[in-house]
């Protein structure tokens, strides 16, 4: 019984599960917890995961980026455009 019982076990979600769930909430996270040195942090993992060729991930990777960068950036915008 306990033998059947452990064969049963949910596996565990992957660390960075959240990266490809939600995007935005991932980097709200990074933000909170690092400050502006997400972005740095962001674009370096993402260069890591190009260079081992997981492609996914360093996409992902990129998108948190871009939602970093865009929060973080001051630049005044013409009125309308984003």
């Amino acid at each position: 019984m306990i033998e059947r019982a452990k064969g049963r076990e949910q596996p565990k979600p992957a660390p960075d599960a959240a990266l490809f769930d939600d995007p935005v909430q991932f980097a709200s996270d990074m933000l909170k917890t690092l400050g502006p040195q997400a972005v740095q942090v962001a674009t370096t993992r993402a260069g890591y995961f190009l260079s081992t060729g997981d492609f996914r991930r360093a996409i992902a990777w990129v998108r948190v980026r871009r939602i970093l960068r865009g929060w973080l950036d001051t630049t005044p915008r013409a009125s309308g455009l984003h």
